[in-house]
């Protein structure tokens, strides 16, 4: 697609004209840059690339090489389905979303890798996303009382005990 500049893609996006189509990069002389698909002549796949809700929902994976970007599913996509990539909880945050605790709608536990809510720590810790780092503040709360090394599962401690004791 076509290269605008951070300045130029501002002008666009206060116009109320930017495409939705726009993918936000760092060029390699570390200035910011907009790469716009909005023509479907001039780009490719990627313009139909979406948001994921966090980590556990994607399903296509970003690597940087020297001279571009990679882009790749890493897990099956069923015919149809969206291709989505987590941008990060800056852009949620950019989006006047908050990836805090909300006290008024009694949230209060969040999955550190998905981003998903939860109201109770039970539903949080039977949720699954794939990741092993979940609980919000709560990453190591089981500690080894023989070396004092901390754990966030009590499964991982009692693996780690048996370790030690044998």
């Amino acid at each position: 697609g076509k290269i605008i500049s951070e300045k130029e893609y501002k002008k666009i996006e206060q116009s109320g004209k930017e495409s939705g189509y726009a993918w936000r990069a760092v060029n390699h002389q570390g200035h910011v840059i907009y790469l716009d698909g909005a023509s479907q002549r001039a780009s490719n796949w990627l313009r139909y690339v979406n948001c994921a809700r966090g980590r556990c929902e994607e399903n296509v994976l970003v690597r940087n090489i020297p001279g571009g970007i990679q882009y790749y599913t890493y897990k099956p996509v069923a015919i149809g389905a969206e291709l989505l990539v987590f941008y990060g909880e800056d852009y949620f945050e950019e989006l006047g979303y908050s990836t805090a605790p909300d006290a008024e709608t009694s949230v209060k536990y969040h999955c550190t890798a998905c981003l998903k809510l939860f109201k109770t720590e039970i539903e949080l810790q039977t949720h699954t996303c794939g990741s092993r780092r979940r609980v919000s503040g709560k990453e190591k709360t089981h500690k080894c009382e023989t070396c004092g090394k901390m754990f966030g599962w009590r499964g991982d401690l009692k693996k780690h005990i048996r370790r030690v004791l044998n």
